[in-house]
């Protein structure tokens, strides 16, 4: 026996990715449970303040979700062992759980669908969305938590559904049928009545409470709704759970809403009325023919639409019990024309202007309707008001800039000559769209922080720090570094392609070749050199970079030009007491290397103090990292687009580069990967030539660098090889696809500061483990069995991801490549992730013959692998996907916003948005 889908509340991609905490929360002792349970309410209740409502839903979800059994556990397992958590926990427990979940569901849906696809993505928000509009959540919680007896449901819980449906749900005639199963079937003979209650008993009155405000919601908001009102009336007087007092204030309520109602509904109306007259009287007179001002008499032969004769039935006899209002229905039926026209016999003109009342009416009507929803918009979330003029400034701010209106002028400028050229031509003008360069200026309003300068001083200040704290490096001390020289390609006049050394850019700021640095500690002040004017290469390069202009430009206290270096080194030996000089590498130019050597010096602390004060960012390299990743996610975007059209790897390429340079992104992070079909199993394939026609999928692992900082995106797409028609995944790349959202989703879930990278490493492989069993790819094992051989290794190889920055691999993380453990020994990160640093979390699952067909040859694993199963798979390739990670105190933020998920990239691919 297998558990279905129909087994859990939550349908989203993160349901199956905490399966196995399901599972070991159904098998452990009821004591050890209960903990387990307050524990998994606190940390959701956690999330949901602060509105991290995707992991939130990821931690409820496994203590309502039955865990998954093979058939032989079932005939072993005691019965309580295969429902969910929650079904088994203690009433205080189920009531705070219940609660929070139906909470979190009615906050989700607040969010409207654009912040609902941010927060757990369109799809999952749907789904939720139509559960609490059709009512069927209620069923999912009866069925799970309450073994499917309605009456079972603890009161409390009930009035949170009651509500949810209430305020969600379009009609409530759902809603009144669950309130009314529940008050006949629920034990009400143990609760006292409201004017006999038992002080001694704390539950009872407990109980007593919740359903007095059950039997308001129903009678006062619920009824009515439906227009119950004389059942409602007729219910207070039945009840015997409330007392004559209670009967009164209900009564009272009841006769208030309903008078309300009717006032509401007869202001209305008589409003209605009012509008009509008033543009009635403003109507034109109808004009007959006579009073033509030319004259002119139709003939037969000339038809006019309100010139033939009309039949007018007659007025249809009001029904006595229509309560509408008069204004809202036609007074006569609408006439009908005969076949010929009879000029003899001529009716009115009808003015051209005969249906304007009804339009106007009905445009008045829809926009008070439309003001209506929005008051109640509002008041159901304050917080969008709030949005709104947080909108209104940020727009005003922009359009005061200066850049943005000459943006604005500049599109509105094009299209008025575009519509100029085309008048008369008979054409539709075209028209103008803004390019990538122009969007380029929205991303940098994102980023307001990246309008100063790069903060050179404050890192120059933390590897201070960190020397003097670690190392008790004196305040005498000066750092030193060079920047990358211009280098000829060998046998040319051509410089290579430059690339500034990282740690000399992390210090300085600086990108510009054949520059150094002096850093002096005691005084806290950063000097920069620059190569000096030279009147030959202005010729051919026009001006450089000159001192003022590099004042203004870097975080630097002065600079000077190259020449004066050697000087300004010499001048340190006359310094009292004379300074250390601290470099990062015993190689300097060899003009400088006299000056340096008068000098005491170290080369043996600065590399290690820089690279670890790399591994965690200030605001304003997490800004660079968020930019370079806007850029890498319009470029991946572009890729799914040009994908029905490709026909080439390389088309794709092409494709990502040129809107990486068109956003300004002229450099990319690294040699992208664009891999098709069995090219996807190579983790790092380089060649991306190869033709995409039969080929199931393509993996991508692109992304753009911006002012030296790197972006690591891998996306996994369907190429439509599969033979299922169309540009979508088949059968066996979707349950792949899906297996890695759940390893990725997984990690997420464990990932905040503290936590050690091996801990979200290992819970990957549990789920890969996890989701290959389901699919039969493994079998014959347990999932501790599997672990433990290695198993999964042969499918997912890599480690989890990897420090990034300024290097795509960047600086930390205290890898340990001799580590005999194959599911460790590529782990780019060991030990607790440091809040501040940013991590790439890139679970995949792959299809390599070159790595997984050793264990369909080791007697020792074989065993564990289907291969009729596999063969299956083979053309899937490799799935990856990637996201960029800022590591918080308490969780994380994905820098990354690159669609993915099968359905939001199937659509792009299909021309959608």
């Amino acid at each position: 026996m297998s558990v279905t889908s129909t087994d859990t509340v939550i349908t989203a991609p993160f349901s199956k990715s905490i399966q196995s905490l399901g599972s070991s929360l159904g098998s452990l002792p009821p004591r050890q449970k209960s903990s387990q349970i307050r524990q998994v309410y606190k940390q959701a209740s956690t999330y949901f303040l602060q509105r991290d409502f995707a992991d939130a839903f990821v931690t409820l979800e496994a203590i309502l979700t039955a865990p998954r059994h093979s058939e032989d556990d079932f005939a072993t397992e005691d019965d309580t062992e295969k429902l969910p958590p929650i079904a088994t926990a203690s009433r205080s427990s189920r009531i705070k759980v219940w609660s929070l979940y139906v909470t979190l569901l009615n906050a989700i849906i607040e969010l409207g669908p654009e912040e609902g696809k941010a927060a757990v993505g369109i799809k999952q928000w749907r789904e939720i969305a139509a559960k609490a509009r059709d009512g069927s959540i209620w069923d999912e919680v009866v069925r799970i938590g309450y073994g499917g007896i309605e009456g079972n449901v603890d009161a409390d819980v009930v009035f949170n559904l009651a509500n949810l449906l209430l305020s969600q749900s379009a009609s409530q005639t759902t809603n009144q049928q669950h309130l009314e199963t529940y008050l006949a079937t629920s034990d009400l003979s143990r609760t006292p009545r409201a004017d006999h209650p038992t002080p001694n008993d704390t539950s009872d009155l407990r109980d007593l409470a919740s359903r007095i405000k059950l039997l308001e919601l129903y009678i006062l908001h619920v009824l009515p709704a439906n227009e119950e009102w004389d059942y409602a009336k007729d219910f207070i007087q039945m009840s015997d759970l409330l007392d004559d007092d209670h009967k009164e204030a209900f009564h009272q309520a009841l006769d208030g809403l309903e008078a309300a109602k009717t006032q509401v509904h007869q202001q209305q109306q008589r409003h209605e009325e009012d509008i009509i007259r008033d543009l009635q009287a403003a109507e034109p007179k109808p004009i007959d023919d006579h009073e033509q001002p030319s004259g002119h008499r139709r003939t037969n032969s000339e038809r006019d639409y309100g010139i033939e004769e009309v039949k007018e039935l007659p007025p249809k006899a009001k029904d006595p019990d229509d309560s509408r209002p008069a204004s809202r229905g036609n007074a006569k039926m609408k006439p009908q024309r005969d076949v010929k026209p009879t000029p003899s016999k001529v009716s009115p003109r009808r003015p051209a202007n005969a249906g304007i009342v009804r339009r106007s009416v009905a445009f008045i009507l829809a926009f008070q309707n439309l003001i209506s929803n929005m008051t109640q918009s509002l008041s159901k979330n304050p917080l969008a008001m709030f949005r709104f003029v947080l909108f209104l400034i940020a727009l005003l701010v922009a359009l005061s800039r200066r850049d943005v209106k000459e943006r604005i002028e500049r599109i509105a400028r094009g299209g008025w000559d575009e519509v100029r050229r085309t008048v008369g031509m008979g054409v539709k003008p075209s028209v103008k769209y803004p390019t990538a360069a122009d969007d380029l200026n929205d991303m940098e309003l994102q980023e307001p922080i990246l309008e100063g300068k790069y903060p050179a001083k404050d890192h120059c200040a933390k590897v201070t720090a960190y020397l003097q704290s670690k190392y008790h490096v004196s305040s005498d001390s000066i750092l030193y570094l060079e920047g990358q020289k211009s280098i000829l390609l060998e046998d040319s006049d051509e410089a290579q392609p430059f690339r500034q050394r990282r740690s000399f850019f992390y210090l300085s700021g600086c990108a510009l070749p054949d520059c150094h640095l002096i850093y002096n500690v005691s005084t806290s002040s950063l000097t920069l050199f620059i190569p000096p004017l030279d009147p030959d290469s202005v010729i051919w390069s026009g001006l450089p970079l000159l001192p003022p202009d590099a004042l203004k430009e870097y975080d630097i206290d002065a600079c000077l030009t190259t020449s004066e270096l050697s000087k300004h080194l010499s001048q340190l030996q006359n310094h009292e007491p004379k300074p250390t000089l601290y470099l990062k590498t015993d190689a300097v130019t060899s003009e400088l290397s006299s000056a340096v050597a008068a000098l005491s010096t170290d080369t043996s602390l600065l590399h290690p103090a820089i690279d670890e004060c790399r591994v965690t960012k200030d605001a304003y390299e997490i800004a660079l990292l968020r930019h370079a990743n806007a850029i890498s996610t319009r470029a991946h975007t572009a890729v799914l687009r040009a994908i029905p059209a490709a026909r080439n790897e390389q088309d794709l390429e092409a494709v990502f580069i040129a809107s990486c340079i068109a956003s300004g992104a002229k450099h990319q992070a690294y040699h992208g990967i664009f891999g098709s079909g069995a090219n996807a199993a190579t983790l790092h394939y380089q060649h991306n030539d190869q033709a995409l026609h039969g080929r199931k999928n393509i993996l991508v692992d692109a992304g753009a660098e911006w002012s030296c900082y790197c972006s690591d995106v891998t996306r996994t797409a369907p190429l439509g090889g599969g033979g299922g028609g169309g540009v979508s995944f088949d059968a066996e790349s979707r349950d792949i696809y899906s297996l890695v959202q759940e390893m990725q989703a997984a990690a997420f879930a464990l990932l905040k500061a503290g936590v050690r990278w091996e801990t979200l490493h290992l819970r990957a492989h549990e789920v890969a483990i996890a989701g290959l069993l389901r699919i039969g790819i493994l079998r014959d094992g347990t999932p501790e069995e599997l672990l433990r051989e290695r198993v999964s290794a042969a499918f997912f190889p890599h480690g989890l991801g990897h420090y990034l920055g300024m290097d795509t691999h960047d600086t930390g993380g205290g890898a340990d490549y001799g580590d005999q453990d194959t599911m460790f020994r590529y782990l780019r990160i060991r030990g607790e992730v440091p809040e501040g640093s940013v991590v790439t979390v890139e679970p995949g699952v792959y299809f390599c013959r070159f790595i997984v067909e050793p264990y369909l040859k080791d007697e020792r694993t074989k065993r564990f692998i289907d291969d009729e199963v596999l063969d299956r798979f083979w053309d899937v390739g490799g799935v990856r996907i990637e996201d960029d990670v800022l590591v918080t105190k308490d969780g994380y933020e994905n820098l990354t916003t690159a669609p993915k998920g099968i359905e939001e990239m199937e659509r792009i691919i299909a021309g959608g948005n």
